[in-house]
């Protein structure tokens, strides 16, 4: 019997009108790329997976809350 792994990922971004448009949007666009499962230290036990990614632009998208 094959094994199944669920796997949920729940982005979160929040920005002001200050934010829409320019420099910031930019960041924000890049930090969807960079958003990775974090799969590198999986044990062959696991069966699912949740990660929450929480960016603002208080801090101009930068630092990025994960809870996995």
């Amino acid at each position: 019997m094959s094994s199944l792994l669920v796997v949920v990922q729940r982005l979160s971004f929040e920005w002001g009108k200050e934010a829409r448009g320019g420099p910031l949007a930019t960041r924000r666009t890049q930090a969807l790329k960079h958003a990775l499962l974090p799969t590198w230290n999986l044990k062959l036990s696991t069966t699912a997976l949740v990660q929450v990614l929480e960016l603002n632009d208080a801090d101009v998208f930068a630092q990025a809350r994960e809870r996995v």
